[in-house]
């Protein structure tokens, strides 16, 4: 074929073979053109009203046949067109249907009160003592019971950065806790560990 074509070439020129080329695209758009808005017409053979045809979709736009006696099925045109198009929904990718019965295990498992409260206070993450919810730790263990709220806007003003990572740890979190910030650096337990004697603290009182 390529040799037909060389030959083609050297006899015409090749300016003459891409102009050739060029007409020929031009009357197979026209064509296509011209049968996408064609309407309908009769086959003298079958007497059956003939249109437009995909069957030169790909494979993997075929599916199963939806009549009897259809072997394959495609997606319409209007179907095909639409760029944001959802495909038809499959019944085996549905969520399953909450049952009633699993409120009266939740309640019966003291998950959810008989009126809802502690669902809905759950949802609006309330604190423990307005939801009715009693206490894990109990009454009696006191270890946690005084201590602050980390992401409280009163504490953030205790937070202690470290010169060497940049870490910040709040004041009364430490081991032991400070109440006051140190004067000049001061070295997080991790940066001590890992610099040893080049950590800004003893950098700062070789200085001093």
């Amino acid at each position: 074929m390529a040799a037909v074509v060389e030959n083609v070439v050297k006899l015409l020129g090749e300016q003459y073979y891409k102009d050739a080329m060029e007409q020929c695209h031009n009357y197979n758009a026209r064509l296509c053109a011209e049968r996408s808005v064609r309407l309908p017409f009769l086959d003298s053979q079958t007497g059956v009203a003939q249109s437009n045809c995909y069957i030169w979709m790909e494979k993997r736009h075929r599916g199963p046949g939806l009549a009897s006696g259809q072997l394959y099925s495609y997606p319409a045109r209007r179907w095909r067109k639409k760029r944001r198009a959802h495909p038809p929904e499959d019944p085996r990718l549905s969520f399953p249907t909450i049952k009633p019965d699993t409120d009266q295990t939740l309640k019966k498992e003291g998950l959810i009160s008989q009126d809802g409260s502690s669902l809905e206070a759950l949802l609006r993450t309330d604190p423990l003592e307005k939801r009715g919810v009693p206490d894990p730790r109990g009454a009696d263990d006191d270890s946690l019971g005084e201590f602050p709220v980390t992401n409280s806007r009163a504490r953030k003003d205790q937070l202690l950065f470290c010169d060497d990572c940049d870490r910040g740890y709040h004041m009364y979190c430490l081991t032991p806790p400070m109440s006051e910030p140190p004067e000049g650096s001061w070295s997080c337990h991790l940066c001590l560990d890992l610099l040893k004697e080049k950590a800004s603290i003893y950098q700062n009182q070789n200085n001093s």
